[in-house]
């Protein structure tokens, strides 16, 4: 990283990609791998508390839709209000405790309390991380960056952020999947990058 700063709002760990997505050196799918490395830090900063939080409100979830009889004592408010409850014991920051929530609230909100379900974790955690990437970095660098570089092109950084984002949630779902098995980030591999000879494992990822 050369330490520039390109947008003021941006953590440094993010400034690169927003220089790459400026630049039109990258395509698409090779930004949204670089993105994983800041998000992946970002989300070990978090802890993995709340990747264990969210395996316990999926668990709880499929549970409860396990049977007809147990659907129908189901109500949305109050499992809102009790993952809420789950969610101010775990002794982390507001801003990942938010983050969970909001994952969770949109995943009961859609919902079919008709029938079983299955893959809550995976689910879960992967809203979790595409949360963690739109308040860190895209909802950031979607608005004016506040410092002008020539050779970055905001208007470029915003026509593209779209594409990148369906290759990031493909990337998200792989990661996510591992996660919910281990309900932790550590030592889960990357997915299988643009470039063949670019494969790193997680843990090297977050050594860095």
């Amino acid at each position: 990283m050369d330490g520039d700063r390109y947008h003021k709002s941006l953590q440094m760990r993010y400034q690169q990609i927003y220089k790459q997505l400026g630049q039109a050196h990258f395509s698409p799918r090779e930004i949204a791998y670089n993105t994983l490395r800041p998000l992946m830090k970002d989300l070990k900063e978090y802890g993995n508390d709340m990747v264990a939080l969210l395996g316990k409100i999926a668990d709880e979830i499929e549970s409860r839709l396990a049977l007809p009889v147990l659907r129908d004592l189901v109500d949305r408010d109050v499992l809102k209000q009790e993952i809420e409850q789950w969610t101010q014991t775990v002794v982390t920051g507001p801003r990942a405790k938010n983050l969970v929530l909001d994952a969770c609230e949109r995943y009961i909100d859609d919902l079919d309390l008709t029938t079983v379900v299955t893959g809550v974790r995976q689910e879960l955690i992967a809203a979790y991380m595409g949360d963690v990437y739109l308040s860190n970095f895209e909802a950031l660098a979607s608005s004016a960056p506040g410092a002008r570089k020539y050779s970055i092109s905001h208007t470029a950084v915003r026509d593209q952020l779209p594409e990148v984002r369906g290759h990031l949630d493909q990337y998200i779902a792989q990661i996510a999947g591992a996660a919910a098995k281990k309900l932790s980030f550590d030592h889960v591999r990357m997915p299988e990058a643009p470039r063949a000879n670019e494969v790193v494992a997680l843990d090297e990822i977050l050594s860095l």
